[in-house]
């Protein structure tokens, strides 16, 4: 499987929860939404739960003072909060906004939500090893993407929190409010459904930088391909573990100067094995296969790499008999269909005895000129 493959699969387990529907959750912020127009303003203290009556939009002239509060008596002279503000508790402002969306049971999305959380630590810590696994980060283009997945992060509330969070130095004459910054009741019940969303929306934002590392890796492949490809030129030499088929490639390639090709001839990190094999069919014109012997059977009997086998079968069914020539390594048990057909034999650990013998075979089929 390549890189591309792996990488697709991995997008699949994602599927889950793309596009998953959270609009059940939507009036909660919208509540919330409606529920901070009524509040006063402040972070400090009491006064982030300070409400107007009834959490109504405040009247025309009502003004809350941040700087003396709601319990100065500035306010009678003009100089402090006037209207009709209140502190509430924050509990009774959450359940307000919540009873006024419904109260929507939150527990099956929140479950989702943890779910599709750790779905994206899974999948991106295995996007991360199959592309360092395959040395896949010398590539800029690559590079980047894989940047941008390194900064893909799960938001949680107190990131939504934050990011409301007033900046720069808040200053106060009320002597009742307690200096620190309390997030307001509404703004922790929109931070906890943007938190809820935000996991389905950062498994999208996962899912379409995986697809852009993915496409850009089947490319690649089509380019190595392509790049490598000269159609019907090469002569395929198939072989197993043994060092016969160097002794023959170098025959090809010096002595009748010939091209070649094997299966690991190119770098095949990023190419399947069907890919590959394929592209050897194209660009072959003609085959030799090395069937040594290698594999010890329960008869005792010694057979060629089960590979060596798979490439006899295409390269015949796709260049025939004549051109797809098995050298069959003495000691080495042949097929019982094909005995004697499309064979050379050459002596154990000796290819180089038949030489002469591949030499009239080229040019009996015309790849090689008579000389």
């Amino acid at each position: 499987m390549t890189p591309s493959e792996q990488l697709k699969e991995e997008i699949k387990k994602l599927d889950k929860y793309l596009n998953y529907d959270y609009s059940s959750i939507n009036p909660l912020i919208k509540e919330a939404e409606i529920i901070s127009k009524a509040w006063s303003g402040s972070w400090l203290g009491y006064h982030s739960s300070v409400y107007y009556e009834n959490f109504v939009i405040p009247p025309r002239g009502a003004h809350f003072s941040a700087e003396w509060g709601i319990y100065s008596d500035y306010g009678m002279l003009g100089m402090g909060s006037t209207g009709d503000w209140i502190e509430y508790n924050s509990d009774e402002v959450i359940s307000y906004i919540e009873d006024k969306a419904g109260n929507i049971d939150l527990s099956n999305i929140r479950k989702n939500s943890l779910e599709a959380n750790k779905l994206i630590e899974e999948v991106k810590d295995d996007i991360l090893l199959i592309i360092h696994a395959k040395n896949l980060t010398d590539n800029k283009f690559i590079n980047k993407l894989v940047d941008e997945l390194e900064k893909i992060k799960i938001l949680s509330q107190n990131d939504f929190i934050k990011s409301y969070m007033p900046k720069g130095t808040i200053t106060t004459r009320d002597i009742k409010v307690d200096k620190k910054l309390i997030p307001p009741p509404h703004i922790l019940v929109i931070s906890e459904v943007q938190e809820i969303i935000a996991s389905f929306h950062t498994l999208e934002q996962l899912s379409k930088t995986i697809l852009k590392i993915s496409k850009y890796l089947d490319n690649m492949e089509v380019k190595m391909i392509n790049n490598f490809k000269q159609t019907g030129s090469h002569i395929f030499i198939g072989h197993g573990r043994s060092s016969d088929w160097r002794d023959l490639k170098d025959f090809i390639q010096d002595r009748l100067n010939l091209a070649w090709d094997e299966f690991n001839r190119i770098p095949v990190a990023g190419l399947s094995n069907t890919n590959r094999l394929n592209q050897m069919l194209d660009q072959s014109c003609f085959a030799f296969l090395i069937m040594s012997a290698e594999d010890e059977q329960l008869d005792g009997n010694y057979q060629a790499r089960m590979n060596v086998i798979h490439e006899v079968g295409l390269f015949q069914g796709r260049l025939g008999f004549e051109k797809a020539i098995i050298l069959l390594e003495e000691g080495c048990k042949e097929f019982s269909n094909i005995q004697g057909l499309g064979q050379i034999r050459y002596p154990k650990g000796n290819i180089s005895a038949i030489f002469e013998d591949i030499r009239k075979v080229l040019e009996r089929e015309k790849i090689l000129e008579n000389t």
